[in-house]
């Protein structure tokens, strides 16, 4: 394989990448409602194909036993380790621990398939989450990454499948379905769409968005358990304490403010100086202001400070 085709950092690091959002995971640990704490659980397994979509680039196949620290208990509150545990075929191993209560693992390996104009990846493993204060156990697999032009054309990437996260303790289920790009569809690119139900089958919340900007989730006010468990009415009013507002019924296709929480992903074209890069990101981060320097967030509202701050 050329190695124009590899981007200059190696799959340990590519992995560990993940955690970008680890502010996700911080949220859900504070959440007193399991289901909620699903919802963010579910943006977090999302948030990590934020920034595939301009990165074709192939990272290079680490050494057997090779590791790859990753120590911002200072500034995060977080340490990952991944490790090289397989060369043929090529796994790995990822271990993260937060000081704010959760505990991620990871084991991947990836089987491909050339079929001709487009190159198929799939992750096979599977990934745990756990957290200290409500014993919520987690888990979930990835979805298939799909990288076309391989002979003729411009790479691009795209994500399809679905992916179950699963709560082993109280049995409730996020399904989540990664739209593929279709020419003939009118839908928005990369979408996203999940319901969250309980071990009963009743939807709780509705989630929406895509892979590569943000991702929204709603409450359901009325559920009646049907086919898929995605029958309800939509809550119209914001739980957030600090904005207890009530707003008029729209549809969950209308503007942010009629929905519980909003989950924005940062836009990727420079890097954010309040986020060092943990490798080659020079292509990658918020956009910066050409007068200050200083980066420019991604709504008007002051409330909205970070990525997944309530609406």
């Amino acid at each position: 394989m050329p190695v124009n085709f590899n981007e200059p950092l190696s799959m340990l690091q590519r992995l560990s990448e993940d955690l970008e959002y680890y502010e996700l995971l911080d949220k859900a640990a504070k959440c007193q409602s399991s289901l909620e704490q699903m919802c963010y659980v579910a943006a977090f397994t999302v948030s990590s194909y934020s920034t595939t979509v301009h990165r074709t680039g192939k990272p290079f196949n680490p050494l057997l036993g090779e590791t790859f620290e990753l120590d911002r208990l200072a500034e995060c509150g977080y340490r990952s380790l991944c490790e090289q545990v397989s060369h043929h075929p090529p796994a790995a191993a990822h271990h993260a621990i937060s000081e704010k209560g959760w505990t991620l693992r990871q084991e991947i390996t990836l089987a491909s398939k050339f079929r001709g104009k487009y190159l198929s990846i799939m992750p096979l493993g599977s990934i745990q989450c756990l957290f200290d204060k409500s014993n919520n156990h987690y888990s979930w697999k990835k979805v298939t990454t799909t990288v076309h032009n391989i002979i003729v054309g411009k790479l691009w990437i795209d994500q399809s499948g679905e992916i179950d996260v699963v709560n082993h303790r109280t049995g409730d289920r996020c399904h989540l379905k990664f739209a593929p790009y279709s020419y003939f569809s009118r839908d928005v690119p990369r979408k996203v769409t999940g319901v969250v139900t309980d071990k009963d089958g009743k939807a709780h919340y509705v989630l929406s968005g895509t892979w590569d900007e943000k991702m929204e989730f709603s409450r359901v006010m009325q559920s009646s358990k049907g086919e898929n468990g995605t029958e309800g009415k939509q809550e119209n009013r914001l739980s957030d304490p600090q904005s207890q507002r009530n707003l008029d019924k729209e549809p969950f296709t209308a503007p942010i403010k009629t929905t519980t929480k909003h989950c924005g992903l940062r836009s990727w074209t420079t890097p954010c100086p309040e986020r060092p890069c943990m490798s080659t990101r020079a292509a990658t981060g918020r956009r910066r202001s050409k007068a200050t320097g200083t980066c420019v967030p991604t709504s008007s509202d002051p409330s909205r400070v970070g990525p997944f701050a309530s609406v």
